[in-house]
């Protein structure tokens, strides 16, 4: 019977995370994802205990994802340009300061909502302009061939920090209170401070014309016009995320009407939702090892299409939780693949573009569904 010191190495072996440098990384990523999704928890909760307005506490959101659409493709044009590390350590460094003044202020009394939301906004954009160079970096720490796996266990971080983040928050908050709860989530951000630090960067700086951030802007659009790869990568995130967007939106409503369910059940959903998710993300790479992207995309969304229909169409809760967590790994599969499809596709000179490219769509999608 073998160990499990040598069950592991065997695993890290045939992982991505063999190389030493990526493990840092991606141990960072865990890391910043948790505090930003810990702090846009107790941002909601705060808010909710500042004024009893349902559109202030609506507005939250609103000024956590508003970032992505307005500074999306400033912030991949900006990680072409600029060093991808000192981007990374910037935002990092900038996340980490305003979510522990946050919750400084919040422990003095000294936030109200629009302080709060000004706050929440700030945040959003670092996270904003952290996220292109994050995802574009990880082809500089492992093999070509590796890179549809190391995206995919990106999107594991992503997707256990989205589950475990708010509990984490909740937890926390309802122990020290909300000023705490944000000071806590600040320090995940040293986790990704900490590896950028230590990181080596291996890739040689492309030389060509120097682009400004504006110039840069348009010519990651004109590359994605005149590129078919990336038109139909970005065609296909906008499609998918479009009619997507319809359970993110109405989960809430079958879970209080369809199936009889309070804020209990509302949060036993998404949480199904998020398993299914980081199941779904720990088999994207044997996937795509075995299948073509377009195989697993496809899979995808009929995955997504026949989940859907069965929270639709049941009103059992054990049902409702089969297809939420079926909807879970549909959601991860399709955009991880997309995503590790624009990165391969694009060229060294706008991969980050690329990738800030397929978060704005996405985030549009979402938003306009």
């Amino acid at each position: 019977m073998a160990r499990p010191s040598a069950f592991v190495a065997q695993l890290l072996e045939s992982s991505p995370l063999r190389h030493a440098q990526f493990r840092v990384f991606y141990m960072g990523s865990v890391g910043a994802a948790l505090g930003y999704t810990m702090q846009a928890t107790v941002a909601a909760w705060l808010m909710a205990t500042l004024t009893p307005s349902a559109l202030m506490v609506a507005l939250v959101q609103t000024a956590s994802t508003a970032p992505s659409l307005l500074l999306g493709l400033f912030a991949g044009a900006l990680a072409d340009i600029v060093d991808r590390r000192k981007v990374i350590l910037v935002t990092q460094i900038l996340l980490l300061v305003a979510t522990a003044f946050l919750g400084a202020a919040t422990l003095a009394g000294w936030i109200g909502p629009v302080t709060l939301l000004a706050l929440t906004f700030l945040i959003g954009a670092g996270f904003t302009v952290y996220m292109p160079a994050q995802q574009a970096s990880i082809n500089e720490l492992v093999e070509r061939v590796e890179l549809p796996r190391a995206v995919a266990l990106g999107a594991v971080a992503f997707n256990v920090a989205r589950a475990v983040g708010p509990a984490l928050a909740g937890a926390i908050a309802a122990w020290l209170g909300t000023g705490s709860a944000l000071i806590a989530s600040s320090l995940f951000f040293l986790l990704m401070i900490v590896a950028v630090r230590g990181w080596k960067r291996r890739e040689i700086v492309l030389r060509g014309v120097p682009e400004t951030l504006l110039s840069g802007v348009m010519s990651g659009l004109r590359y994605a016009r005149h590129s078919p790869a990336m038109r139909s990568l970005i065609l296909r995130n906008l499609s998918f995320c479009l009619s997507a967007s319809a359970l993110w939106a109405l989960l809430p409503v079958i879970a209080r009407d369809q199936l009889g369910m309070g804020a209990g059940g509302y949060g036993l959903l998404s949480g199904s939702f998020g398993i299914g998710a980081v199941v779904g993300a720990l088999l994207i790479p044997g996937q795509l090892q075995k299948k073509t992207l377009n195989a697993v995309v496809s899979s995808g969304v009929l995955l997504w299409t026949v989940s859907t229909l069965l929270i639709a169409a049941t009103d059992f809760t054990v049902m409702a939780l089969i297809g939420a967590c079926g909807s879970g790994m549909a959601w991860v599969s399709v955009l991880a693949s997309l995503s590790a499809g624009a990165q391969s596709s694009a060229p060294a000179w706008v991969r980050a573009r690329a990738v800030a490219m397929n978060l704005v769509a996405v985030q549009s999608s979402l938003a306009l569904g």
